[in-house]
């Protein structure tokens, strides 16, 4: 996953690089070859494939949508 930095995304840009979920792009400054590779190390990259699935198939598990809307009909009631 890329991450373009920009207002509190600068931090979060930092975070998901160091914590390898991606990398951190700047606005502005990166060349093609540069995005390309990041690219290229996002569709390769084993390691950071099998982090996703898991932190995806977790955030799935969640039901975040369902907790959400329930909260939602909470505050209508």
């Amino acid at each position: 996953m890329l991450h373009n930095s920009c207002w509190d995304g600068h931090d979060n840009a930092m975070r998901v690089q160091e914590t390898g979920y991606g990398f951190r792009s700047d606005r502005y400054e990166w060349t093609d070859e540069e995005m390309i590779a990041k690219i290229e190390a996002c569709l390769t990259n084993a390691e950071m494939a099998e982090k996703l699935g898991k932190i995806s198939k977790h955030m799935q598990s969640c039901e975040g949508p369902k907790k959400a809307a329930k909260l939602l009909a909470g505050l209508v009631e």
